[in-house]
């Protein structure tokens, strides 16, 4: 979203400033009249920021998404869309300390697991152990995409079973940018790019400038 609020933004002052106030008035046996100047220069350069921005790497690029999970056991809280986890293995992807709501208490739970199948191996899809809800572990439908050393998690309502409670859960994941409450920040890289770029787009106006009075003179 930031990239792309970027383009349309150059891609706007590309066009603005291919036709920047400021015209050239001729005297004639008929009257004055005054023509406009298009830069195409100007347009070019801005064109060219707007290229190298479009390429350039994101910072923070990781949405926070919402877990809410309901059912036999209920249970919320937060991950990035693409976690790093503080361990893992071959079949799961493990999170310690982890801030939020388990069965009506707020707390933190000491350990949250996804898992996945590994043929001939299999692991339990969602592993939770927090206050208020002890350990409680489900089966069903796979959470996560990616691998377990960088899982990749997208909004989308996963339905799981408690072996040990009974009943069936469902896991739901929104993100929260959705939302406003969080969005992508931009490296330095890329303030650095944009700022330079208004510094050539203001070059060439000034340049035109000076070509507009040379003419006038």
């Amino acid at each position: 979203m930031y990239r792309l609020k970027v383009l349309l933004f150059l891609a706007t002052v590309g066009k603005s400033a291919a036709y920047l106030p400021g015209t050239v008035r001729h005297a004639a046996g008929c009257g004055a009249f005054q023509e406009s100047l298009p830069t195409s220069r100007t347009r070019h350069y801005a064109l060219l920021i707007a290229t190298a921005l479009a390429w350039l790497p994101m910072g923070a690029s990781a949405a926070p998404l919402l877990f809410t999970l309901e059912g036999s056991r209920n249970a919320s809280f937060t991950l990035d869309s693409n976690p790093t986890p503080d361990s893992f293995t071959s079949l799961q992807t493990n999170f310690n300390n982890v801030a939020g709501t388990f069965n009506g208490m707020t707390g933190v739970a000491s350990l949250i697991d996804f898992g996945q199948d590994v043929s001939p191996f299999s692991a339990a899809r969602l592993n939770i152990l927090a206050p208020g809800l002890g350990f409680t572990q489900f089966s069903g439908d796979n959470i996560f995409g990616g691998t377990t050393a960088a899982p990749i998690f997208t909004p989308g309502v996963f339905r799981l079973n408690n072996p040990f409670f009974g009943g069936p859960a469902t896991l739901t994941i929104t993100g929260l940018a959705d939302g406003g409450s969080g969005s992508a920040v931009p490296e330095p890289a890329s303030w650095a790019m944009l700022i330079l770029g208004f510094g050539f787009v203001g070059t060439a106006a000034r340049r035109r400038n000076r070509s507009i009075g040379a003419n006038m003179a």
